[in-house]
C-alpha cells in the first residue's frame, strides 16, 4: 500500500508546495515562510518514505539504512517548523520567538542525539535494521 500512498501524496503535496511559491515573494512574512516549508519538508518526507526512493537513497549515499535517520529526522524538523507556524500565528512575533527558543533548542538535541545513536549502532557492529527483539511469530527466544 505505501508504493501508491507515499508517491500520491508526495505528489499532492509538491503540487501545493509548487502552487504555494509564488506566495514566498509577494508576501514573505516569517508565517508564509514556514507554511511552505511545512508543505516541502512534507513532500520530501513522502518521496523519500516512498518504497522505490528510500533504498536508492541509501545506496547513492553509501550508509546501510540512513533513509530512516533522514526520514525520521525530517519528521522532528517538521514538528519543529509546525510550532514555528502554531506559534506565529497566536502570538504576536516577539512573544512568539521568546517561546520558540527553548522548544528549537529541544528539537536540535533530539535530532543530534538520534544520529548519534544511529552511528553508534552502526560502530558496535549493528546494523540499523537490526533488532535485538524477536519479531513475532519467530523461534528466537534471546
Amino acid at each position: 500500500m505505501n508504493a501508491y500512498l507515499y508517491p500520491a501524496c508526495a505528489i499532492l503535496v509538491g503540487i501545493v508546495t509548487l502552487v504555494k511559491l509564488p506566495t514566498l515573494w509577494t508576501r514573505r512574512t516569517p508565517v508564509h515562510v514556514a507554511l511552505w516549508l511545512v508543505f516541502a519538508l512534507t513532500t520530501v518526507l513522502f518521496t523519500v518514505s516512498s518504497p522505490t526512493v528510500w533504498p536508492r537513497v541509501s545506496a547513492a549515499i553509501g550508509i546501510t539504512n540512513i533513509s530512516g535517520l533522514i526520514t525520521q529526522g525530517l519528521v522532528i524538523v517538521l514538528a519543529a517548523i509546525q510550532q514555528v507556524l502554531v506559534l506565529l500565528w497566536v502570538h504576536d512575533s516577539e512573544t512568539a520567538w521568546r517561546k520558540l527558543r527553548p522548544r528549537l533548542l529541544l528539537f536540535a538535541l533530539v535530532l543530534v542525539a538520534m544520529a548519534v545513536l544511529f552511528f553508534v549502532s552502526m560502530a558496535n557492529g549493528g546494523t540499523p535494521t537490526t533488532s535485538r527483539w524477536p519479531r513475532p511469530g519467530s523461534s528466537r527466544t534471546t
